[in-house]
């Protein structure tokens, strides 16, 4: 698992290790660049890379954004604690890498799985 506060320093992992991750988790309101624009730089790097967004907020772009499939989900911020352990387990599990049986409180995987970009607010 990598981490960052901010999407710079997201990207920069990512450019230097992309294929080290099998998925990508990030907040849309960062400093420096969207979660939107997280998710297309993302999809330049490696299109087959599947991308979180959380938002407290929906705009049509991020819509837009999961309709065309460049991100895979975007999760309501209220409800990121319940969805997302469910939503990581089945996404890896699409990808093969977490047995479908697997316990979504316990996430064990072998390789990073995901970068959290967030803001501090």
């Amino acid at each position: 698992i990598g981490a960052a506060l901010a999407a710079s320093p997201a990207l920069a992992m990512l450019r230097a290790t992309i294929d080290d991750f099998d998925l990508v988790i990030t907040d849309f309101n960062m400093p420096g660049l969207s979660g939107l624009e997280l998710a297309r730089a993302v999809a330049q790097l490696r299109p087959d890379l599947p991308v979180v967004v959380t938002s407290g907020y929906v705009i049509p772009a991020l819509q837009e954004a999961v309709d065309n499939g460049l991100i895979r989900t975007l999760v309501n911020k209220v409800e990121t604690v319940e969805v997302l352990p469910r939503l990581v387990r089945e996404i890896l599990a699409s990808l093969r890498l977490l047995a479908p049986r697997a316990r979504t409180d316990t996430l064990a995987v072998n390789r990073r799985a995901a970068l959290m970009g967030c803001n501090k607010s």
